[in-house]
């Protein structure tokens, strides 16, 4: 509107792809009205994703067939009487999925979240969500018929963050959450911190630990890497694992600058995911699990699901800007990988055997150099 005060925004998209044995057509578009200024603030919106839109060629879709409605209001206050406080914000969102086709439900939540800032810099913010009735989730028995589907317990997750001053030459983010199941023994825990370091102008880093817990977790697992005889007996039914997975993820990253038209940047990072089958069982047509008696392993006797999964990477990246919008980079890339099913407890043990994996490496060289039309084909003079 004139005033500012309202915005309204819709967006829509068609794909279409054609092969030699079937034509695949769909669409998209999503919806919103809302009020954008003032303390009080509110959006509702709706979109519709068919069941064969496909836009992968030209960019990324995670899972279409969806429908879907949300709401949200907010209230901040910037100018708060408070002599600590800079500003803060509270808001409520409340979100609803469903399949586009059939129309059937997908999940429901509702979540809060609050930030507050204060004079010194310091941020704070709390926040918390619930799914009441659960989650059909209709991709994880990866069928796409869009009958059968995984039931998600109902769910709630709890969170906060904190943020130092960025002014200062040690800076710190942390983030922790926590999400309960109403299901036995499943909970899911992440932390993470990111630290900051600026030594002066020129020189920077910026380590980081992400962990992540999720204990018996559920999932798919693909029948056909376990034994004949427990293929033979399940039939075509859809084998799911109980399962406690724990990930981290530690980097550090550099920044050197030597000029304000050159500098370095090199990451550093290590991913390490273990996997545990704690059972199995089939897919029931309610979502549940029949439990069977199945001990993961193959036919050689070794277990065909646990995974110990590591990746380390190096990417070191020399920038030059030789001219006015030109530019020359330098990147060299180191990755080692290894995958096998020995579980080992110890972060420092693992870590000393990632280096017996494969590795690879590559370097390249791009540059970029800007040339101006006008430069080379001048105006002539009237």
């Amino acid at each position: 509107t004139k005033d500012q005060k309202y915005n309204t925004a819709f967006s829509g998209a068609y794909s279409n792809r054609q092969k030699k044995d079937f034509l695949e057509d769909g669409f998209k578009y999503d919806a919103s009205w809302g009020k954008i200024s003032g303390n009080w603030t509110y959006e509702f919106g709706h979109g519709i994703e068919s069941v064969h839109y496909n836009p992968n060629d030209l960019g990324f879709l995670r899972s279409p067939n969806e429908f879907y409605g949300f709401g949200f209001l907010s209230y901040a206050n910037y100018k708060p009487k408070s002599e600590k406080i800079q500003s803060y914000r509270v808001s409520l969102e409340a979100f609803h999925d469903r399949i586009y086709q059939p129309n059937v439900f997908s999940y429901m939540s509702f979540s809060v979240n609050s930030f507050l800032l204060l004079k010194s810099r310091v941020a704070f913010g709390l926040n918390g969500s619930i799914n009441p009735w659960g989650e059909h989730d209709y991709f994880e028995p990866r069928i796409q018929d869009f009958k059968t589907f995984m039931a998600v317990p109902s769910n709630a997750k709890i969170g906060g963050f904190i943020s130092s001053d960025y002014r200062k030459p040690v800076a710190i983010d942390a983030n922790i959450s926590y999400v309960y199941y109403q299901s036995t023994g499943r909970h899911n825990y992440f932390l993470s911190l990111f630290p900051r370091v600026r030594f002066n102008d020129r020189f920077s880093i910026f380590p980081s630990t992400q962990i992540a817990l999720f204990n018996h977790d559920r999932g798919f697992v693909n029948k056909k890497l376990a034994s004949t005889s427990l293929q033979n007996e399940i039939g075509e039914g859809i084998l799911f694992g109980n399962r406690d997975r724990l990930r981290i993820e530690n980097s550090i990253s550099a920044q050197y600058i030597f000029t304000n038209k050159m500098g370095i940047n090199l990451r550093i990072r290590h991913y390490w995911d273990n996997v545990q089958y704690l059972s199995f069982g089939t897919l029931n047509d309610d979502g549940t699990l029949k439990p069977i008696d199945f001990d993961g392993n193959d036919d050689s006797g070794a277990h065909a699901f646990n995974q110990n999964f590591n990746l380390f990477n190096v990417d070191f990246q020399f920038s030059w800007r030789f001219a006015p919008g030109s530019d020359m980079f330098l990147v060299w890339k180191n990755e080692i990988f290894k995958s096998d099913e020995e579980y080992l407890s110890s972060y420092s043990q693992n870590f000393g055997q990632l280096f017996d994996g494969g590795q690879s490496n590559s370097i390249s060289l791009r540059v970029v150099y800007y040339l101006d039309y006008l430069y080379l084909f001048p105006k002539k003079s009237s």
